[in-house]
């Protein structure tokens, strides 16, 4: 028989259809008091908001977004210059030369780094190249 090993970094319980609780009522005490009681609702985009914020902050990973828009483009940290340059083409790793960076980790609006800079969650970046 084979056995199965599971490891659980972190886990949440979701209390659902919270929009049926009354607002002046708590919400019944929890099986287990150790682990956080997140209330959600469909119905209330707040409450969505800070799900998808507390699952992200699970995940352990960095959003950093590119200075031309769409998507942001999540990365394992510590997340350099170089990995976003990977990130959006193998072939531009190569000719990167560095980055203008806006953001938590910048000292200064558009402050011009090089590849081996380390970004931080929230940073938008224009990558540089020869």
């Amino acid at each position: 028989m084979r056995r199965v090993s599971l490891s659980f970094a972190a886990l949440v319980v979701l209390a659902t259809t919270a929009s049926c609780l009354s607002p002046t009522l708590p919400l019944p005490p929890p099986e287990h008091p150790e682990l956080p009681v997140v209330p959600v609702s469909v119905l209330d985009d707040a409450s969505l908001d800070r799900l998808r914020e507390l699952l992200w902050g699970l995940t352990g990973l960095v959003r950093v977004h590119l200075r031309d828009g769409g998507d942001p483009v999540a990365l394992r940290p510590p997340a350099t210059v170089r990995d976003i340059a990977d990130a959006i083409h193998h072939e531009l790793t190569e000719r990167c030369t560095g980055a203008r960076v806006w953001g938590p980790s910048a000292r200064f609006p558009g402050q011009q780094v090089g590849r081996e800079y380390e970004l931080s969650d929230g940073d938008t970046v224009e990558v540089l190249d020869r």
